[in-house]
């Protein structure tokens, strides 16, 4: 496990770890582009993913470990579904 973090938007400390956690921890962890966690690891199809403040980090052994930020891809991203959409 990397941390557990409270933030602004979810008063609840979230645990990063495993894939997610060390791609977080590559990107300078909450002073990154991801910023902090604002969930839980989730499941979704073949994989998991965390949305943070700033984007959503998504890992399965298929595709490996990702992530999205906020911009135009992650808003198209989110429209879509999500993780459980035609675009997870």
């Amino acid at each position: 496990m990397y941390g557990r973090w409270s933030t602004k938007a979810s008063p609840h400390p979230h645990c990063v770890w495993g894939a997610i956690g060390a791609l977080w921890v590559q990107t300078e962890r909450e002073a990154g582009p991801l910023g902090y966690p604002t969930s839980e690891e989730t499941r979704a199809r073949e994989g998991v993913f965390l949305r943070f403040g700033h984007g959503t980090v998504f890992h399965s052994p298929a595709t490996g470990t990702y992530m999205t930020t906020s911009g135009e891809i992650q808003n198209r991203f989110v429209a879509g579904g999500g993780a459980e959409g035609g675009l997870g």
